[in-house]
């Protein structure tokens, strides 16, 4: 896995944050996301990129936010985020 490779811990598919499709959703490749419930004090760029979730949405249960955006995700990572939960 690309992220092994780059920052520790190491993760695998049972992580905490890591979210496993089933073979019928129609997705290609990995794709990075934030989510999040408070947007109070956020970036700009994050609150002009955000969606909000609807009901069917999948993690729509426990987030009201979310953000796709690959390369804004990984430049997170190198600055010490990490996949699963980040307390500020």
């Amino acid at each position: 896995m690309w992220y092994n490779a780059k920052y520790a811990p190491a993760i695998n598919s049972g992580t905490d944050g890591v979210c496993m499709l089933g073979e019928n959703v129609d997705k290609w490749g990995r794709q990075l996301r934030i989510y999040l419930n408070d947007i109070t004090n956020i970036p700009k760029y994050w609150s002009d990129n955000k969606k909000i979730e609807s009901p069917r949405a999948y993690r729509a249960d426990e987030f009201t936010y979310r953000i796709n955006d690959s390369a804004l995700v990984e430049e997170l990572f190198e600055h010490g985020y990490r996949i699963g939960y980040n307390n500020p």
